[in-house]
């Protein structure tokens, strides 16, 4: 599953990104910022690889 969501810009980015892997068990993820989500799954790990 690929998410995407918008949040105030007084948000602890960071924060909400480790919260949300250890909820969703998530082996990856990664923080954009007015870009939409990857088309595939394959595109989302390759982003969220660089990142991690």
């Amino acid at each position: 599953m690929i998410l995407c969501i918008a949040c105030p810009a007084e948000t602890k980015e960071d924060e909400l990104l480790v919260a949300l892997r250890k909820e969703f068990n998530a082996q990856y993820g990664y923080i954009a910022y007015e870009m939409p989500p990857p088309d595939s799954a394959v595109e989302f790990i390759k982003i969220a690889e660089k990142h991690n």
